[in-house]
Formats: structure tokens, sequence, C-alpha cells
């Protein structure tokens, strides 16, 4: 159990680390059109960035796979623009007028603004 809680708390380290905020930006860009009624969605969606994660980084440490870190360091952002980017476009698509009488649900980054200070740098 002391290597499972070793591992688990250099894993909350690595993703709460303030110099490496990009873990937080991406999960926000991933879960920010999502309101609080889905939060099973949410929790799946941090699971499986969790999990892929995981065996990216298990994977180049067992030197299984190689990359070059300037190549990934230069995709994070890329891949937060992207993310952002089609979030943005989904939202202004067809399909996301809501009946008349509804009020529209507020989108899960609304209800958690302690959540921008880290992301905004």
């Amino acid at each position: 159990m002391s290597v499972f809680s070793t591992y688990l708390q250099l894993g909350f380290y690595h993703i709460f680390n303030l110099r490496a905020y990009d873990h937080l930006v991406f999960l926000l860009a991933l879960c920010a059109p999502y309101v609080l009624r889905d939060w099973r969605q949410v929790v799946a969606l941090v699971t499986s960035f969790t999990v892929g994660h995981s065996l990216t980084l298990a994977l180049a440490t067992l030197d299984v796979v190689h990359y070059s870190p300037q190549l990934i360091e230069t995709l994070i952002p890329v891949t937060i623009i992207l993310t952002s980017l089609l979030n943005l476009a989904r939202a202004a698509g067809p399909g996301c007028a809501r009946p008349s009488g509804l009020r529209p649900a507020r989108p899960l980054c609304c209800h958690c603004p302690t959540c921008w200070p880290p992301a905004l740098g």
C-alpha cells in the first residue's frame, strides 16, 4: 500500500504543480461546456484523461516510447487551443437552441470561478 500511496502523491504533485498548470488548463478546456447535471460525463472525461496520461508517462518511463520533449511542450498549448475552438464551434452550432421557457444551463466553468485564476496565469 505504501508504493501506491507514494505514486498517488507523486501523481497529485504532477497534476497540481503550479509550474505545470497546463494539465488543469487542458481539463478546464475539456470540461468547460458541461453543466453540473452532466457530472457523470465530467468524471468519465477526467478519468479518461488521467488514465491516458498515466499510461503515456509509464510507457515513456519504461522506454517503450521515445518522444521529443520540445515537441510535446509545443503540442500541449496546441491541443488546449484546438479543444477550446472545438467547444466554441459546438456552442455556436445548430442544436444548441433550447425550447422557449427553459433557462439555459450554466456551463460548469461558471460554477467554479476559483478555477480561473490558475488557468489564466
